[in-house]
């Protein structure tokens, strides 16, 4: 019985989220209240969709948990431009 090669990159789009949920709380330092809670909104649907493609479709993973990536940096540019 030959094993199957298991990829890395679902397993790190789940520790993506993981560190993107206490980066977002650690934001509250430096970010408005409510762009800290638009960020929250943002990251529950994409951790469900992520969790659920790491069951179904796990090449998917890592993509889309980059999304919370992208809304942090986002979030930051809106937290200048609104300083």
């Amino acid at each position: 019985m030959a094993l199957e090669r298991t990829s890395p990159w679902p397993f790190a789009g789940i520790g993506l989220l993981a560190c993107m949920f206490f980066i977002y709380g650690g934001s509250l330092i430096y970010m408005h209240w409510w762009l800290v809670l638009v960020l929250y909104l943002v990251w529950f649907p994409v951790a469900i969709r992520a969790s659920d493609s790491f069951a179904h479709a796990p090449a998917r993973t890592f993509p889309i948990a980059s999304l919370s990536v992208i809304t942090y940096v986002v979030a930051v540019g809106v937290q200048t431009a609104t300083r």
